[in-house]
């Protein structure tokens, strides 16, 4: 029997866990399709993620406390919801990494309703 890749990722003790003490850059895979609630919340030790071309939705307080995220590139034009608090308490100086196509729609979600500090830097450089 084949199994299917999953199409999301959500938060839970275990993957913040093993971020937290492991990992300082993440790369969400191709099936992807949302980041559920909490996924990363807390995971002080984040510095890069990676967002893949499916992604339609990110889930609320998703990088909330990630102090250290410094880089976040969104390969994806899809999103169309971000859930509250999704960026709060992220690094000041954080770069997100998009398309032309998507920059102003992101910056201003984004911040708005995710809470990104509004002196992040947006980059198109994203094809």
């Amino acid at each position: 029997m084949k199994q299917e890749a999953p199409t999301s990722v959500s938060g839970g003790s275990s993957l913040v866990d093993e971020i937290e003490n492991h990992f300082h850059k993440t790369v969400l895979g191709s099936n992807i399709q949302s980041i559920g609630d909490a996924a990363f919340i807390n995971c002080k030790k984040l510095q890069s993620v990676k967002i893949s071309k499916k992604v339609t939705k990110i889930g609320k307080n998703v990088f909330k406390g990630c102090a250290n995220l410094k880089t976040l590139v969104v390969n994806s034009d899809k999103i169309t919801s971000v859930g509250k608090n999704a960026f709060k308490g992220v690094k000041t100086n954080v770069t997100v990494k998009t398309s032309k196509k998507s920059l102003k729609k992101y910056s201003k979600m984004f911040v708005s309703k995710g809470k990104m500090p509004k002196k992040a830097s947006f980059v198109a450089t994203v094809k």
